[in-house]
């Protein structure tokens, strides 16, 4: 568990927040959804040549078993406009996947303030104390748990540290 939100309160968290959307299948990652093990240079901050071997290891685990597993026939990510490894990521996936039966469609940034929408602004400006500046980038859920005695630990934890992911 390297992330600073444990997987158990990002799964109820983002489940929450798009529960409105009939649309959507929320699935629980377990140990896989982008692990140190299969793509450790995702949690390096420079860019790497290794990178591009990383991402198609992970692809080629999501290829192989998730696809399968859970009858996926596309994948939606968003677009990338500062994190280098993340955008390099989207882009092999839009090469790897196709291959494999399954369309990419690449979603234009949610935007607030002229910005696009970030973890790392959110983080940034938990960081910096400014969690009410934090409610137009994220769901009412979300900022519902932030104010809570619950998210005490974890803004402690993201005020402390300068973890990219």
């Amino acid at each position: 568990e390297r992330s600073v939100f444990p997987a158990e309160l990002r799964y109820s968290l983002i489940k929450e927040g798009v529960g409105h959307l009939p649309n959507v299948v929320l699935h629980k990652g377990g140990n896989y959804i982008i692990s140190a093990a299969t793509f450790p240079s995702y949690f390096i901050k420079e860019y790497q040549e290794q990178v591009e071997t990383h991402a198609r290891l992970d692809l080629e685990v999501f290829s192989k078993y998730i696809v399968p597993t859970l009858g996926i026939s596309k994948r939606f990510v968003g677009d990338e406009p500062y994190c280098e490894v993340t955008a390099a990521y989207n882009r092999i996936m839009q090469e790897v996947l196709p291959a494999c039966g399954v369309g990419v469609e690449v979603v234009p940034r949610l935007t607030y303030d002229g910005l696009a929408v970030s973890a790392s602004r959110v983080r940034e400006l938990i960081r910096m104390n400014k969690i009410d500046e934090v409610k137009g980038l994220v769901p009412e859920s979300t900022y519902r748990f932030l104010l809570s005695s619950e998210a005490q630990e974890i803004i402690k934890h993201i005020q402390l540290s300068y973890q990219r992911h």
